[in-house]
């Protein structure tokens, strides 16, 4: 059987991934999770799990059943995936950012990234946030008129990558506040 996974990274506690499942280009499995789970004997692993849905009361049953050969090779594909995903064994992809500060309640100020000297994003939204870099990046977006929700413009998949980014951004807005007079860096 050939079988393929595609699965998005999650910054979560408790799952880490989720995606599909293809077997033999004819069947393909929605909302495939991996689950960070506790074992017994106090280690942590990732469990595959297929979909599942509630008959009754409190009662769910498997909406596949798979022989325990097939379920090996889904593990293997989506652990695959999720290596891929991580990028484990890839270059750090070259990102440079720069940033204009721009104080403004929590806004901080709007970072430009240029990815692989071939692609270039402006109007990143920098704001103050609570977590290792101390700030949080918002892409490009419009409100739409019909439904009024807010749509990206831009995302970033893979929280890696997203680490990567927020890490340069981090740096250059670090940079540039030194370089800004004392009576601005204090109001920052």
């Amino acid at each position: 059987m050939d079988i393929q996974a595609d699965m998005k990274i999650l910054n979560r506690d408790d799952i880490m991934a989720t995606g599909t499942v293809t077997i033999d280009g004819l069947i393909t499995i929605n909302e495939v999770i991996v689950r960070n789970i506790m074992r017994n004997d106090g280690t942590k692993d990732c469990v595959v799990f297929l979909p599942r849905r509630k008959t009754g009361e409190n009662e769910w049953k498997d909406v596949f059943e798979v022989s325990k050969e097939v379920k090996k090779e889904i593990d293997a594909a989506v652990g695959s995936s999720i290596k891929e995903a991580l990028h484990i064994g890839y270059e750090e992809p070259k990102v440079e950012a720069s940033v204009t500060v721009y104080l403004k309640n929590d806004l901080l100020g709007y970072a430009t990234l240029n990815y692989e000297n071939e692609i270039t994003i402006r109007n990143i939204r920098i704001y103050k946030a609570d977590n290792q870099y101390g700030i949080r990046l918002v892409y490009p977006s419009y409100k739409g008129e019909k439904d009024e929700k807010w749509h990206n413009l831009v995302s970033v998949d893979g929280f890696l990558f997203d680490d990567v980014i927020c890490q340069k951004v981090s740096e250059a807005y670090e940079k540039k506040v030194k370089t800004m007079p004392t009576n601005r860096r204090a109001a920052i």
